[in-house]
């Protein structure tokens, strides 16, 4: 089953919360909802005049975390004209968000309708909502008796504990419907809990439909085996510890109230308005630690998962007089109260910029103001969830290249993103998780959310060798020296965990975790030109970029920081990793195929995609031994200068392998290489990443340039080349464009010189981004349209993170703080003509300046003490004051 389709949805983001709905302002089915911390808070929210929906006109997106949303309710009878409008202003806010409804008269006459505002929720999970195990519920037509009462505080809680409040503004009449499609579902509870859980259950009032069925039973314990012939009838006594099992037909007059007396010594008797023919005691009393379940027939169409009766719905009305001219307005605050309050961070960037293509002023404004909105904090640090709604949480991929492709935002967020990830850097082996000593988390998640793979959990191959190479940038960017230094013993770690892999960097999954774990983690995305699978362990052309980086990285930072941190680790040699099984250099060869790595290290598998190597024999006697060793912090045995040049020296003889191992005979690299040593000749977007990280030769990066060329879409270069077997324009790693990818291979592309593919990269972002109203998605169609992906987050980080990558590309920006100065090398002629960019953060300063259509740079502010320089190493222009 697909996920739900998000491409129509308006979304309003201040992590961890979101909030989703069409264009109708309506939350009715799907994905719609209000969450916070990956539980929807709301489900459903209609808005109701007169006993009939409004007709939409408009909406509009009033900032990342609100919006507008216009419809018309009645017409003049003479002219036709609308004269009773309605608006709905939302705020998403951490903890939940707040709505308010204003009705317009623009006739001469009062008007006096009924409001009705419909409220419900799931409680679901996001989890469960992506994966459509979620039943929208639908809700009977309220009985004209129904007792309503006038308040401004609704609560509803679940069964787990999750609790949300609902307050209004005027107070309403407020009455909780029956729900339409009630029955009672599986739900486990205590016969002492069993009066808790009733009450936070609001739909327990609903009648069962006639072929309910309920089922009572009875922990029976250890000893309590009647056998499977026993058949004790109707009368005899089961005893204290008995099963009480009944499959008792529920009559549709069933008396299942709310308010029954479920106490921990309740009787539950024949009388109890349970058919005369159930096989229930009729003085059976359910024991304190009974396990009691209302186990109704749910019918194919009904999620168990939810619980019994998971749901909670109120309606709020109000009798409304809107006055001749003017207005009425109401508003509705929905809070999550079983989280800690969570405050919204202080505005961090006032990035700006003017330019004669003005798609760009719109791009980075909007760019600004998702980055922003979907930070969270933790204590005193940030980093930026990954994407809303489905990824609204720490990747640690995510997190590290958009805190590296939003620097020009400040160092602030990349020091926490660095600090957060630290924190939970693995210690030990744990296959569940796949967490290893050195190695960098793939996404934490909240244990209640529904999700498939564990709460913390580490198959990610890429962000190990990122986190090294994030820390010296934002270093290079003005991090303070003292926040670099306590972040060195993470470093060694990590340099441990690459280095530990002997040949290249590859990855083969524990069978229960992701197949793929690259960037492009989908099952099918790794594959051949023929569309044939790659056989794991897979080594990916772009994640030995990443780590022959992160090693001269690591070596520039040990340099800069030649004394050790309090707890910087030694470094010893380290065996080869048996979990990831290394890919060797050409030689030795068997059958003419190169073998995996090291000495004692297992035959490629040639099964399916993430088949696990064989075990190595003593595997967890090593796997003990080296993590005793990643927690020696002893500093006998630091050795700056030594350990710098053997990290240079690991990163020199991976850039030959990689060489002699990865180029095809067409003349470009590899998207990876298999189990068997295979090249995975596949043309992808991967080799992008290779660009600007010094990995290549002059005539190799070119040839890499000429390549994405051919990839480009006019919005985009696409992941794959469209003369590929498995190419569709809507696969999700097969065809598509993703924005982030792109604005890493022009970071490259500018990087390495090719200024001319990297403005056409500029053209085509800004092309796509004046077609997604500037909020870039996560990724959209390959095709010459371009299609929206139905299912892709908006906003994304690494998406939204384009845009002040689009600005350092532009500009040609090199900035080196720990050197004292800053290299301009913008583009020229200019692919967005002239342009100005101000508070565009350096250190403690920001920067301002000015660029011509043809490419020459003024600078107008900048940090104190910096020297700025052309990249010929001439001084750059500096304005003259005024």
């Amino acid at each position: 089953m697909p996920q739900p389709y998000l491409h129509n949805h308006v979304t309003c983001v201040a992590a961890p919360a979101t909030w989703l709905s069409p264009p109708s302002g309506q939350l009715t089915s799907g994905a719609d909802g209000l969450y916070v911390e990956d539980r929807r808070l709301l489900a459903r929210l209609v808005v109701t005049v007169a006993a009939a929906e409004p007709s939409p006109l408009a909406f509009q997106r009033t900032g990342a975390a609100s919006a507008l949303f216009s419809s018309v309710l009645q017409h003049s009878p003479s002219t036709g004209d609308p004269t009773l409008t309605l608006s709905r202003r939302r705020l998403a806010e951490p903890t939940g968000g707040t709505e308010t409804i204003t009705l317009s008269n623009a006739s001469e006459t009062e008007i006096t309708v009924d409001v009705a505002i419909h409220a419900a929720t799931d409680f679901a999970g996001m989890g469960e909502v992506r994966a459509v195990r979620t039943t929208t519920r639908s809700y009977a037509p309220e009985p004209p008796d129904l007792e309503a009462t006038t308040r401004e505080i609704v609560e509803w809680q679940a069964p787990d504990g999750m609790s949300v409040r609902l307050q209004t503004t005027p107070p309403a009449a407020i009455t909780t419907p029956p729900r339409a499609d009630a029955r009672p579902q599986a739900q486990a509870c205590s016969g002492a809990d069993a009066a808790a859980f009733v009450e936070g259950t609001s739909h327990a009032q609903a009648a069962p439909r006639a072929d309910a069925h309920l089922r009572v039973d009875a922990d029976p314990g250890p000893d309590a085996d009647p056998g499977p012939d026993a058949d004790p009838g109707p009368d005899a006594d089961p005893g204290p510890d008995a099963d009480l099992r009944a499959d008792a037909d529920l009559r549709a007059d069933a008396d299942l109230r709310a308010d029954a007396d479920l106490r921990a010594d309740a009787d539950l008797r024949a009388d109890a308005d349970l058919r005369a023919d159930a096989d229930l005691r009729a003085d059976a009393d359910l024991r304190a630690d009974a396990d009691l379940r209302a186990d109704a027939d749910p019918g194919p169409d009904v999620d168990a998962d939810l619980g019994a009766d998971a749901g909670a719905a109120a309606t709020l009305r109000w009798r409304v007089t809107v006055p001749a001219r003017g207005n009425w307005s109401a508003e509705l605050r929905i809070t999550r109260t079983d989280i800690p309050p969570i405050a919204r961070p202080k505005r961090f960037s006032t990035l700006r910029v003017t330019a004669d293509d003005r798609r760009l002023d719109a791009l980075v404004r909007s760019s600004v103001q998702d980055l922003d909105a979907l930070r969270r904090t933790e204590g005193a640090d940030a980093y930026y969830a990954a994407g809303s709604p489905w990824y609204l949480t720490l990747f640690g991929r995510d997190a590290l290249w958009t805190a590296r492709l939003a620097l020009p935002l400040g160092h602030d967020v990349a020091a926490g993103t660095l600090r957060a990830l630290a924190a939970r850097q693995g210690t030990r082996h744990d296959p569940a998780t796949e967490e290893q000593p050195g190695r960098i988390l793939h996404e934490l998640r909240r244990a209640d959310t529904g999700h498939a793979l564990p709460p913390v959990y580490y198959g990610t191959v890429d962000a190990t060798p990122l986190f090294i190479s994030v820390l010296a940038d934002a270093y290079r960017w003005g991090m303070p020296a003292a926040s670099v230094r306590a972040l060195l013993p993470n470093v060694h770690r990590a340099m441990s965990w690459l280095t530990r892999h002997d040949g290249f960097i590859a990855y083969a999954t524990t069978g229960s975790g992701l197949t793929n774990q690259g960037w492009k983690d989908s099952d099918d995305a790794v594959q051949h030109a023929d569309g044939r699978p790659a056989h794991g362990p897979v080594a990916l052309s772009e994640v030995q970029a990443y780590a022959y980086r992160a090693a001269l990285d690591a070596a520039w930072l040990l340099e800069q920081f030649p004394e050790p941190a309090n707890d910087a680790p030694a470094a010893p040699a380290r065996e080869t990793e048996p979990t990831f099984a290394a890919l060797s250099a050409p030689e030795p060869e068997r059958n003419g195929a190169p073998t995996v790595g090291g000495d004692d290290a297992s035959p490629a598998s040639n099964g399916s995609s993430g088949d696990a190597p064989a075990a190595v024999p003593g595997a967890e006697k090593r796997h003990a031994a080296r993590d005793e060793a990643d927690d020696d912090d002893s500093d006998e045995a630091y050795d700056a200068p030594e350990t710098a040049k053997r990290w240079r020296e690991w990163a020199n003889g991976l850039a030959e392998r990689f060489r002699a191992r990865f180029w095809t005979p067409d003349g470009y690299p590899a998207i990876a290489l298999d189990g068997a040593g295979d090249r995975v000749d596949l043309v992808a977007s991967n080799m992008g990443h290779l660009l600007g990280t010094g990995l290549l030769t002059p005539g190799e990066s070119a040839a890499v340039a000429d390549r994405l060329a051919g990839l480009r879409s006019p919005f985009g270069v696409r992941t794959v080349s469209a003369a590929s077997a498995g190419y569709n324009f809507l696969a999700y790693h097969l065809g598509t464009v993703w924005p982030h990818d792109n604005a890493i291979a022009l970071r490259g592309l500018v990087r390495d010189g090719h200024h001319t593919e990297a403005s056409a990269v500029i053209a085509a972002l800004l092309a796509a981004a004046a077609r997604f109203d500037f909020r870039l998605p996560e990724l959209y169609g390959g095709d010459d349209l371009p299609t929206p992906y139905p299912s892709a987050c908006r906003p994304q980080a690494w998406a939204a993170a384009a845009g002040p990558a689009i600005l350092t590309a532009l500009l040609g920006l090199d900035v080196d703080i720990p050197a004292g100065r800053i290299t301009f090398a913008p583009l020229a002629p200019s692919p967005v003509g002239a342009y100005r960019v101000r508070g565009l953060k350096v250190s403690d300063g920001e920067l301002d300046v000015s660029v011509t259509a043809a490419g020459e740079l003024t600078v107008h502010n900048g940090p104190i003490g910096v020297t700025f320089h052309n990249a010929d190493g001439s001084p750059a222009r500096i304005a003259r004051p005024t």
